[in-house]
């Protein structure tokens, strides 16, 4: 939606706090949320690239708009003059904290959760609060909802119990070895989740393969781009786990890289409680940064290099702007 995107979905919100439940019914096939604290818009964007492959029209928030007015706005510009949607499908990414929300107002076809760990204390407080309103959210709506729930996460385990709603399980272990073209294996994961819900929907294995072949990365998570004849790698963290995700990435793959640039930001968007970088695995920032030329920058870049002087690492040899953000 770009830059603003959200605000005609505020403003829209105010003038009418039914809207998302309105216009959700316009939608032939229904709704499919993705939630979760990592992956959710690699795990929205895969599933909506096996749907288009099966020739169905998607409605899609790929910009990461998770929040209620995001949600809205998608809806908007997906809207035609007479008030029908061009899209028979949604497929929407939505904030850990603001599931409960979204379920009050829409009832999807399929919920999708990915994980639940440690993300901004300043906005959502501990994952425990968290986890119950995401059992009191599901346990308010239809039982036709299918809950596809990955196994693996512990704290996830707990609602299978608590619910009443059918409950498709997936994990890292699976009889189909299907393509990824994503490193790591938190985005193998988030691939199987991904095709339990493209089978949810009736698609064939085919279309699936096909889909999850030819698939690029979302903005930021592990994009490769050119500049002046030199590659660039961008990964996105908001929490420990996406960070050390993405350190365990870089480890795996060996990348031969000669310099790494950290930019730590507490903007509204970026959370302002930037304590959550202590929690990144100090072994592994370590490894990752060795013999490597290390720049830090952002509006929080001292917090950066203090947490690189706890890991073990030369600060005195960064170098360090406040000029990027």
């Amino acid at each position: 939606l770009g830059v603003g995107g959200t605000w005609p979905g505020e403003v829209v919100l105010k003038l009418n706090k039914n809207f998302l439940k309105k216009m959700a019914l316009k939608l032939d096939r229904g709704v499919i949320i993705i939630s979760g604290t990592n992956g959710k818009t690699t795990t929205a964007k895969m599933i909506s690239s096996i749907l288009v492959e099966n020739k169905l029209k998607i409605l899609n928030n790929p910009s990461g708009a998770n929040l209620l007015n995001g949600i809205a706005s998608a809806f908007i510009k997906d809207a035609k003059f007479n008030g029908k949607l061009h899209s028979d499908l949604a497929v929407l990414e939505i904030d850990e904290g603001n599931l409960p929300k979204i379920l009050e107002q829409i009832t999807p076809k399929i919920i999708l959760l990915l994980n639940l760990s440690r993300d901004q204390l300043d906005r959502y407080g501990e994952v425990e609060i968290i986890l119950e309103r995401w059992i009191e959210a599901i346990n308010k709506i239809s039982t036709d909802t299918k809950i596809v729930l990955n196994v693996e996460d512990i704290r996830l385990q707990k609602i299978k119990d608590k619910i009443k709603n059918q409950i498709i399980s997936f994990s890292s272990r699976t009889e189909h070895n299907w393509p990824c073209n994503l490193p790591g294996e938190h985005n193998q994961l988030n691939t199987h989740g991904a095709v339990e819900v493209a089978k949810l929907m009736n698609t064939p294995f085919e279309i699936i393969f096909k889909a999850l072949k030819n698939f690029k990365p979302a903005f930021g998570r592990g994009e490769i781009f050119e500049i002046e004849n030199k590659k660039i790698q961008m990964f996105l963290a908001k929490n420990p786990a996406s960070f050390n995700n993405n350190l365990e990435m870089i480890l795996e793959r060996n990348v031969c890289v000669s310099s790494i640039l950290f930019i730590l930001n507490d903007n509204i968007p970026d959370g302002r409680d930037v304590s959550w970088i202590y929690d990144i695995d100090p072994d592994k920032l370590k490894m990752v940064c060795a013999n490597k030329k290390i720049f830090v920058s952002g509006t929080r870049h001292s917090d950066m290099l203090l947490r690189l002087k706890y890991a073990g690492i030369n600060y005195q040899e960064c170098c360090n702007s406040s000029d990027i953000e």
